[in-house]
C-alpha cells in the first residue's frame, strides 16, 4: 500500500493528477479522427452515389475521399486439425464468432485462422484479451494478433454530380427526372449526351437552375438517385484502397506494460497518468495502450494506473 501511495503522490507532483479527464481515453478500437480532415469539406448523404461509407471529404475541385471502417479480427496460428476444438472453445462465449482458415504455412501442419464477430464489425479490447487467454490456456494456438481500428479510404474523381445513365430509353429517363422536378419543386434543364467522354456511353445531365454548393449538389444527386432509381455515373476511382489498421500482439502482451518494456511496474502507472493528462506530450503506442487497459473496461482511466500499481505490489 505504501508503494501505491508513493506513486500517486509522485504523479501529483508531476501535475498529472489534478486535471485527469473524466472520460476514458485511448479506447481501442480508435475512433476515426476527423481533425485530420479539418481543412476539407465533409460531404454527407451520398450513399446512393458511391455505396456504403462512413465519411466522405471533398479534397479538391474534382476529388472526393471516401472512408469506411472495416471489421476487427483476430488472427492466430494453430495446427490444421484444431478448428473443431477451437470452435468448441469459442462456444463458451456468449457472442457468436465466425472462424475461417486463411492460409497454410508452407509445408508445416500449421494454419493461420481468422476470427471475426458474427454479430457486428467490432471486437472490444477486453473481449480480445479473454479470447486469446482462453485459447492459450487450452494450448490451441502458437501466436495471436488483434487487427483493430481498421479503415480503408479511396479517392474518386467526379465530374458533374447530377449525371445519370440512361434507364431504358432517353424518354423514360427524362420522364423520371421531370417527375422528380415537379414533385420537389426544383427548376432545371435536362440535357442528353450521346457519348460523354470519358464514359463513352449515353448519359443525361440535370442542370439545376439555382446555384448550389458542392455539398448541396451532391445531396441533390443522392435524392434523385434514391427517388428515381437512376444510376449516377459521376465517379471514377483514382486509386486502389488504402487500408489503415492497428495490430496488437495478444499472445505476448504483458498486462500493465504501458511503456512496452515487457514488464509492469511503477513506471507504467506513471506513464498512464501522464498520458491521461496530456496524450500529445506523453504518447503511448497502441500496444502500450492495450497492455495498460487492465481495469476490466475499455479505455484508459486513473483506475488502470491504480490496478497497475497493485500488479507491481503483488496485490492483484
Amino acid at each position: 500500500m505504501k508503494k501505491i501511495i508513493t506513486v500517486l503522490l509522485s504523479a501529483a507532483v508531476l501535475g498529472t493528477c489534478s486535471f485527469l479527464p473524466v472520460r476514458a481515453v485511448g479506447v481501442l478500437p480508435y475512433e476515426f479522427d476527423e481533425r485530420n480532415y479539418s481543412d476539407f469539406t465533409r460531404i454527407d448523404n451520398i450513399e446512393p452515389l458511391i455505396g456504403q461509407y462512413e465519411f466522405a471529404y471533398l479534397l479538391g475541385n474534382s476529388t472526393i475521399r471516401v472512408i469506411k471502417r472495416t471489421n476487427d479480427y483476430i488472427n492466430f496460428t494453430a495446427v490444421s486439425n484444431a478448428k473443431d476444438e477451437i470452435s468448441s472453445a469459442l462456444a463458451e462465449f456468449d457472442k457468436e464468432y465466425v472462424i475461417s482458415a486463411s492460409s497454410s504455412l508452407g509445408s508445416s501442419d500449421l494454419v493461420e485462422y481468422n476470427l471475426q464477430s458474427a454479430v457486428d464489425n467490432s471486437i472490444s479490447t477486453q473481449e480480445a484479451k479473454e479470447l486469446c487467454e482462453m485459447l492459450k490456456e487450452k494450448n490451441l494456438i502458437r501466436d495471436c494478433y488483434f487487427s483493430i481500428g481498421m479503415y480503408w479510404h479511396q479517392d474518386v474523381s467526379y465530374m458533374y454530380p447530377t449525371c445519370y445513365e440512361i434507364l431504358g430509353s432517353y424518354e423514360e429517363t427524362e420522364a423520371l427526372l421531370s417527375e422528380f422536378k415537379k414533385r420537389n419543386n426544383i427548376n432545371g434543364e435536362i440535357v442528353y449526351e450521346k457519348a460523354e467522354a470519358p464514359l463513352g456511353m449515353p448519359v443525361v445531365y440535370f442542370y439545376p437552375e439555382n446555384e448550389l454548393t458542392t455539398s448541396e449538389h451532391f445531396s441533390l444527386s443522392s435524392a434523385i438517385a434514391y427517388e428515381t432509381g437512376l444510376i449516377p455515373v459521376s465517379f471514377v476511382p483514382e486509386n486502389g484502397l488504402t487500408i489503415t489498421q492497428i495490430e496488437i500482439d495478444l499472445f505476448n502482451s504483458v498486462s500493465g506494460d504501458a511503456n512496452s518494456d515487457t514488464s509492469a511496474n511503477i513506471a507504467d502507472a506513471v506513464a498512464v497518468l501522464q498520458y491521461l493528462a496530456n496524450e500529445e506530450k506523453y504518447p503511448l503506442t497502441p500496444q502500450g495502450i492495450f497492455n495498460a487497459d487492465v481495469d476490466g473496461s475499455d479505455g484508459l482511466t486513473g483506475a488502470d494506473a491504480t490496478v497497475i500499481q497493485m500488479i507491481d505490489a503483488g496485490a492483484f
